[in-house]
């Protein structure tokens, strides 16, 4: 992993992910989409109808080149704007089109359906009640703080879609509010 922290005078990169001022995430996407779009022409260069590959080797190699690229650091996503979460999942859509050989006309709901996929913004969406609920569950969690009730949360004004974490999942905080947290014993077991 390459800890370097690289900054220019308007974002800052730090393990693969590009932070920039107003965290809207935009030139993070922009090159996650450039990486992928090369990995698309991978896709399309194994497709052909009399001997290209079948739909579920296009389906794993999206699984394994494609999508991961796409949700890594997907948890910090809530900020980013709705034209650049967009073209994350145009690629989705695509490479879905391509593995199963659909014209682009066909429906995301059906090609998401056929190939077994939620949407993007649904993985993203679980990825973060994952995280959240790691984090409710442990006690020693530096990021414990992010899940505190504050006046902020209540008195501060938001856009729709960067609310703080904490308002974004209090549905999900509230069902699990009765979980205890994991008691880890600090003694090692040897």
């Amino acid at each position: 992993i390459n800890n370097k922290l690289i900054t220019t005078a308007k974002t800052i990169k730090f393990l693969g992910l590009t932070f920039d001022q107003r965290l809207n995430w935009t030139e993070h996407i922009n090159k996650v989409t450039e990486n992928c779009k090369k990995k698309i022409n991978l896709l399309r260069s194994l497709t052909g109808h009399q001997w290209g590959a079948s739909k579920t080797t296009l389906l794993k190699i999206y699984r394994t080149l494609i999508r991961p690229r796409l949700e890594y650091g997907s948890e910090l996503f809530f900020t980013a704007t709705k034209k650049s979460l967009q073209k994350i999942e145009t690629i989705q859509n695509t490479c879905l089109r391509i593995a199963t050989g659909a014209m682009k006309g066909t429906s995301t709901d059906a090609l998401l359906q056929e190939c077994g996929e939620l949407p993007i913004a649904l993985r993203r969406k679980r990825s973060t009640l994952r995280y959240i609920g790691k984090i409710k569950t442990s006690n020693i969690n530096p990021a414990k703080e992010i899940l505190e009730d504050t006046w902020e949360n209540h008195y501060g004004k938001f856009k729709s879609g960067t609310e703080p974490i904490y308002l974004q999942t209090s549905n999900f905080l509230s069902t699990i509010s009765s979980v205890s947290p994991a008691t880890i014993n600090n003694v090692p077991p040897w």
